[in-house]
């Protein structure tokens, strides 16, 4: 089936693309695994409590993209689909031009908060911190956003699988300068700088990159207020509001907590958030490359496989975000214990909550990628406001009595709520899937992961410890059962060729199918 799907040389660029982003994730977690306790430690919890929520305000930068990175992506992918070269030129060429403007705009806005920084702090000595982080970050920011043309033409050739790999080098040569500065003695403006510095050759690369693989690729001045800008932004526009729910959900808890609690509470609960958060960076990195692939099928008009790579990729995202969540529920306790100390057990239930949440979220993610491929994402944006608002005022609500628990439900309520209940509905009206089906098939896979997680509950339960030694080993026997179950139940003898081929050396490969037969 998924096979028929996609051509074999899309096959291999979808897997390795996934593979990759795989990798690039396991590095961050890794990288942070050792730099986190180090940089925490290097600059005490008030000063790192200060980074995050500067980090958290750089994030709303992302915001001022105004949605034209989906955009590129999905209108480059589809005339690809077309077989439409000289069209692709144009929508880069007017994607550049944009993107440059805005990039001139973050540097202006940027500006302007550094002037009004003694109003973003408590004290003289802060503002003056914060005005400088500001400055070297935004310019950081504004001066990349060019380069994000490239990489929209990267994700539309489904060349995922390069920009991962620039994303690796240019964290490990980031996380290598850290630790030098921070050995050195200096702290947050050097961490900035290090920031700052460390983006330039994965830009320059990203750029080579995009030139080698569109042998079309020209620049050709085109009209500002032309048809193409004006797709960009009638398509960006929606994605722009899907943008700042994230927005909402990802900066406004470290405000709230900030305000209510304290910057201390702050680090205690980005503990918590961090983990989650890498949670929903690995169901990204392993299912997050077949948007561009919705596009061009959709471009093709091909809705038959569609559907059937709609399905397909969605039992595979939950399977695959069951047993995610089940680790951070089943083993979280033990490892904040043993990597940050038990002083920071706090963030426990914190990452408990956000990470069953998660389970219901990312499980349904391919449907969001299928949502922006074939520009149908409009009401799913609103909604995704919606839960962003949600979000801020229960959290706001019960902040006070909960602390930073609080501030997890917050997020953990509305989240389910709208996943699991408007989320299946609409991706029904607008794809060529019955809603009955579609929850079927859903109901039908959670089965199977209940299945599968029943051994690894119970030798978690008997031998979960704040020990590396016992916990690396004790997720690997918890893994190779899991994928043993479902592998068994989840998948018919053809799927599981298809998955094995794409992913698995023969050898490997070969002995799997043994033991399932």
């Amino acid at each position: 089936m998924f096979i028929k799907l996609v051509p074999h040389s899309n096959t291999r660029l979808l897997a390795s693309g996934s593979a990759l982003r795989v990798t690039r994730l396991v590095t961050q977690v890794v990288v942070a695994f050792f730099l986190t306790p180090f940089i925490i430690h290097s600059l005490g919890d008030r000063m790192y409590g200060f980074w995050a929520l500067v980090a958290s305000f750089i994030g709303y930068y992302g915001l001022l993209d105004l949605g034209l990175g989906k955009a590129v992506s999905r209108y480059v992918a589809g005339s690809i689909g077309k077989r439409e070269p000289e069209e692709c030129e144009k929508l880069f060429s007017t994607a550049l031009q944009l993107y440059s403007a805005l990039g001139g705009a973050v540097i202006a806005i940027t500006l302007a908060i550094a002037l009004l920084s003694p109003y973003f702090a408590r004290s003289p000595q802060d503002a003056a911190l914060f005005s400088k982080l500001i400055l070297i970050l935004g310019f950081n920011v504004g001066i990349g956003f060019a380069v994000r043309a490239f990489g929209g033409l990267l994700e539309a050739e489904l060349r995922l699988d390069a920009l991962a790999v620039i994303e690796i080098l240019t964290l490990l040569l980031r996380s290598a300068l850290v630790v030098v500065v921070l050995l050195a003695g200096y702290k947050l403006l050097a961490l900035a700088w290090v920031t700052f510095f460390s983006g330039f050759p994965g830009m320059a690369a990203t750029i080579v990159m995009a030139r080698r693989q569109c042998p079309w690729l020209r620049f050709r001045l085109q009209p500002w207020l032309g048809k193409r800008t004006r797709n960009f932004f009638s398509y960006g526009a929606f994605a722009l509001v899907a943008q700042l729910s994230d927005q909402l959900r990802t900066n406004t808890n470290s405000f709230v907590i900030a305000g209510f609690i304290g910057l201390v509470a702050v680090t205690h609960f980005r503990i918590a958030w961090l983990m989650a958060g890498y949670f929903t960076s690995l169901m990204v990195a392993f299912m997050g490359t077949i948007g561009p692939w919705f596009s061009r099928k959709d471009g093709a008009g091909d809705y038959a496989s569609i559907r059937k790579m709609l399905m397909f990729s969605t039992r595979l995202s939950l399977c695959a975000a069951g047993f995610i969540g089940f680790g951070f529920v089943a083993w979280g306790k033990p490892f904040i214990q043993r990597w940050m100390g038990a002083a920071y057990l706090d963030a426990y239930p914190c990452l408990a909550v956000l990470a069953i949440g998660r389970i219901a979220s990312c499980g349904q993610m391919p449907s969001v990628s299928f949502l922006y491929g074939v520009a149908k994402h409009k009401f799913y944006a609103v909604m995704n406001l919606g839960e962003g608002i949600a979000n801020l005022a229960l959290s706001l609500w019960l902040v006070r009595p909960l602390g930073i628990f609080g501030v997890a439900l917050g997020t953990f309520i509305p989240m389910v709520l709208v996943r699991l209940v408007v989320q299946p509905l609409y991706v029904c009206h607008v794809s060529p899937i019955a809603y009955r089906e579609y929850m079927r098939e859903l109901g039908r896979s959670g089965l199977i992961v209940a299945a599968g997680l029943l051994v690894p509950s119970l030798i978690s339960a008997r031998f979960a410890a704040p020990s590396y030694t016992r916990l690396v080993p004790l997720a690997l026997a918890c893994f190779v059962c899991y994928v043993l179950v479902v592998g068994a139940l989840g998948w018919s003898r053809q799927e599981r060729a298809t998955l094995l081929r794409a992913v698995l050396p023969r050898p490997i490969r070969a002995r799997y199918q043994e033991i399932l037969s």
